[in-house]
């Protein structure tokens, strides 16, 4: 008898893992994609407020992507879940549709650092988190140091204005050197979006 030989089978099971870590590696850059995303897409309502295409776009991917992840779960074969019908051209569309939400948030940001300029000194992930946060102005102070290096924090009280309700109000600030307490010559209503209360101050 002559030699056994494995080459169709070592070349069919070359071709199947080659196919699967192209997908494995399409759903780990979808999934860090996706998960940035999500915290802003769903868990910011300035986000949604001033994205709501983009937003309702993210809203169907999440959904895709979800059932995606959970048929994948069950099927509790890699190689079998990797090689399904038609995922890797799905999981191209998403990824691409993902980048067209980077895009628009990466624009969003852009135009946000045009109205008030001092956002241009914040990193992209800070400013984010500014913005995310803008209708909450105590979760925005931590990061007055960034955006003007002289302030450490503001300090904030809630206001008395018969017209004014649900936020604090500006009464002062701390150095971020020596720990000196400054206060404003008038106290500032904390009103509109980040951008703009952030330019009384």
């Amino acid at each position: 008898y002559g030699p056994v030989t494995f080459g169709a089978e070592v070349s069919l099971w070359h071709r199947k893992l080659f196919a699967m870590s192209e997908v494995l590696g399409a759903l780990a850059e979808i999934q860090r994609a996706w998960a940035y995303l999500e915290t802003l897409f769903i868990g910011s309502d300035e986000v949604r407020e001033e994205l709501p295409e983009t937003a309702e776009q993210f809203g169907l991917i999440d959904r895709q992507l979800k059932a995606i992840f959970l048929e994948l779960r069950e099927t509790g074969n890699a190689e079998v879940a990797c090689s399904a019908k038609g995922l890797a051209a799905k999981l191209s569309t998403l990824k691409g549709e993902l980048e067209q939400c980077e895009s628009a948030l990466a624009n969003f940001l852009e135009s946000k650092k045009g109205v008030f300029g001092r956002f241009f000194l914040v990193s992209n992930a800070d400013l984010l988190d500014i913005l995310s946060n803008g209708n909450t102005p105590h979760k925005v102070t931590p990061h007055m140091s960034k955006i003007v290096s002289t302030i450490g924090t503001l300090e904030l009280t809630h206001g008395t204005d018969s017209e004014y309700t649900g936020r604090p109000s500006a009464v002062g600030w701390e150095s971020l050197t020596g720990g000196e307490n400054v206060l404003l010559h008038k106290t500032i209503f904390i009103e509109g979006s980040v951008e703009v209360y952030l330019q009384d101050i």
